[in-house]
């Protein structure tokens, strides 16, 4: 598959940095933008935050999970340090990886893609496509 490689700045390293305060909105506002941004975009990319996916499923907005399979803790942890994240966002990501992916493995809602180790978004994306065209997602309404 491809393989992209991006330069982050210094965004990676302030992800799950404590001494941002979290917005009050939040996740409405999170969800609001989603909304907003649905038609003009294909594909949004967003993180499964729990939240903002009950949110989603409460307003029956469809959505695709894509994550990595459980074996994968080690590469996501290269990978987090590749990008430059910091240890808290780590800690937080690695620290809770098994209940993570079993709370995404037994979602409901919405259609998966499992990552094998060695894959990206990219990889996947005309299944991706084909669950979009096929009709597989929730209904929106």
């Amino acid at each position: 598959g491809q393989k992209v490689v991006k330069v982050f700045s210094h965004e990676e390293k302030a992800k799950a940095d404590f001494s941002l305060q979290m917005n009050p909105e939040y996740p409405s506002n999170y969800i609001n933008a989603i909304l907003e941004n649905m038609e003009l975009y294909k594909y949004l990319v967003i993180p499964s935050d729990s939240s903002v996916l009950a949110g989603l499923e409460d307003m029956h907005i469809p959505y695709i999970l894509c994550f990595p399979e459980r074996t994968a803790k080690e590469e996501y942890r290269r990978r987090y340090l590749q990008r430059g994240n910091n240890e808290e966002f780590i800690d937080i990501f690695i620290g809770g990886w098994d209940n993570f992916m079993k709370s995404l493995q037994y979602d409901e809602y919405g259609a998966k893609i499992i990552l094998a180790e060695d894959k990206y978004l990219l990889d996947v994306k005309d299944r991706i496509d084909k669950i979009i065209l096929s009709g597989e997602l929730p209904i929106q309404g």
